[in-house]
């Protein structure tokens, strides 16, 4: 069993790397990126994994997007939204409705 801190310090690399990745596009617009039904997903390699032993094969696990497991989320992601009633502002129902649609063409 690792440490502590070294878990909690990989828990914190791992977080960073989404970041890292936005940064990449949205900043400097280097970063590659693939549309799937829930959004944009960086590439294989377009996160700097180095030092941190994640492999190729652990990578594309990790970026596989499965649109039938989605499709079963649907309904709780839709009873949380509905949580909020008519705070909810008008543009995440939309956003829902977009996902919904995207994930119901696979």
């Amino acid at each position: 069993m690792k440490p502590l801190h070294k878990l909690i310090l990989g828990s914190i690399l791992l977080s960073s790397l989404p970041l890292a990745w936005i940064g990449c596009v949205g900043v400097a617009g280097s970063g590659e990126a693939v549309e799937t039904p829930i959004g944009y997903l960086p590439t294989n390699d377009a996160i700097d994994r180095g030092g941190l032993g994640i492999s190729d094969v652990d990578m594309e696990d990790l970026l596989t997007v499965d649109p039938a497991e989605w499709k079963t989320e649907l309904a709780s992601i839709r009873e949380h939204l509905e949580c909020f009633g008519d705070r909810l502002p008008p543009a995440l129902w939309e956003e829902f409705a977009a996902l919904e649609e995207r994930l119901n063409r696979e």
